[in-house]
This record gives structure tokens, sequence and C-alpha cells, in this order.
């Protein structure tokens, strides 16, 4: 049983949260180990719980819910590390570097345009990512090179944020 099931949700990339945030409320509230009296049934339970506590971190988490798709499509995720090619390579460490030599106080604007230009592209690449997911539209070499830029794209944005308290 794959973590979707076990909330009753379709195995899609794009998921309703407050219904996935309800079924896990109901599932935690019914197989909490403190409604048992029985040893082997609060054990039962507590596992039951224990694995839709893993389930609901990972689907509610955008990041992991991708890694999750990958590991049931069967792709190696160490082989989602080296994708990029060099161009998209030094396009990232342009930014990054940018980012962690602005003084936000002073440069503000240039903090604002690179946070706005990395959440344009994380728009892009969700889009991306969830149209093969849910529509099975493109294939699945480009979501796992999206998927590498994805994560170095959040790195980005949460420096600027950050750096510059956004």
């Amino acid at each position: 049983m794959n973590y979707f099931d076990i909330f009753g949700i379709k195995k899609c990339f794009s998921i309703d949260r407050q219904n996935l945030e309800s079924k896990y409320l109901e599932l935690q509230k019914k197989h909490h180990p403190d409604n048992f009296i029985d040893f082997a049934e609060k054990i039962k339970n507590a596992d039951l719980s224990s694995h839709a506590n893993i389930a609901y971190t990972t689907l509610i988490d955008e990041a992991k819910r991708i890694e999750y798709l990958l590991k049931l499509e069967n792709i190696d995720l160490e082989k989602t590390k080296n994708t990029l090619d060099v161009e998209k390579l030094e396009e990232i460490l342009f930014d990054m570097e940018l980012v962690d030599d602005l003084n936000p106080k002073i440069e503000d604007k240039v903090f604002l345009d690179i946070l706005n230009k990395r959440e344009e592209l994380q728009n892009k690449i969700v889009k991306h990512i969830s149209s093969y997911f849910d529509f099975k539209v493109g294939d699945i070499e480009s979501v796992i090179r999206f998927f590498a830029e994805y994560k170095y794209n959040i790195k980005i944005i949460e420096r600027v944020r950050i750096k510059f308290k956004k």
C-alpha cells in the first residue's frame, strides 16, 4: 500500500492539501494507540499511526512528494543528482553567489528581481512536474532534470528570503 492509498487519494502530484490533512486527522483519531486497551491492538495501531505520520509528512511537502512519486516510478534518486547541463548549473551558481554577495539594505531591488525570477521559474517547473504525474504528459527523464533544478531553485529562494528577511 502506497502513501496515497493510506489516505484514499489519487496518486498524483496535485493534491488537495486540506483533504489530505482532514483524512490524516481522521486516521490519527481512529488509530491513536490510546484508544485501545489490548496491548496487541495498541502496538498495531501505533504502527498504523506512525506509518500515517510518515505518509502525511511526505505527501504534504512538495519536494518530498516529488521524490516519493519518483520512487514509485522506480527512479533511483541518486541518478537525479547530476542531470543538469553546464549552462543551467552556471546560471544557478551565478544567482547563488549574487545572493551571497549582495547587501540586502542597499540592493533590495536586486534581491526582489532574483526572488521573482526564481519563483516564476519554480512555478514553471512545478507545472511541468505536475503535468507528468497528473496527466502523464512528457517523459520521466525531463521530470528528473526538472526535479534537480527544482531543488537548486528552492535553495536560492530560501537564501534570498533568509538574507532579505521576506
